[in-house]
């Protein structure tokens, strides 16, 4: 498995000339300085300080998504937590059953309540993938 600074290299040149590349090396960095424990949820929000962006800044979800839809950088995967009123802590859910929400325009809570209103519901988060996991156990 290659290390983060081949890995960094690699993105770099993959991406050149995209807007998204010198936030995708902060996320990079991010995650090398995790400890492994510290990537089992991530949130948009986790990556703020370290790219010095915020949550909803199209560069970092560009980012983001790039480390979880790449299959030579796939370093992440995207999770989901749904809530409704009485969930404190959220339910995770399937990505089948998020990507079958968006499609029928509704998603049904864990006590049977269909709602239309997908996003107020669901919070994605992001987990080291295996390949993640595999880099830091060196």
């Amino acid at each position: 498995m290659p290390d983060f600074e081949r890995i960094r290299k690699d993105v770099l040149g993959y991406l050149s000339g995209q807007p998204e590349a010198d936030v995708c090396v902060q996320v990079l960095s991010d995650l090398e300085n995790r400890e492994r424990e510290n990537l089992k949820i991530l949130t948009y929000q986790s990556f703020t300080k370290s790219t010095r962006r915020s949550a909803v800044d199209p560069l970092l979800v560009k980012a983001l998504n790039f480390f979880v839809t790449s299959s030579k950088f796939h370093l992440l995967d995207q999770r989901f937590l749904m809530f409704d009123e009485q969930n404190e802590f959220g339910v995770e859910i399937p990505n089948k059953d998020v990507a079958m929400a968006y499609q029928v325009g509704s998603l049904t809570l864990p006590d049977g309540t269909e709602v239309e209103d997908i996003d107020a519901h669901l919070l994605p988060y992001f987990t080291a993938s295996a390949e993640l996991l595999a880099m830091k156990v060196r």
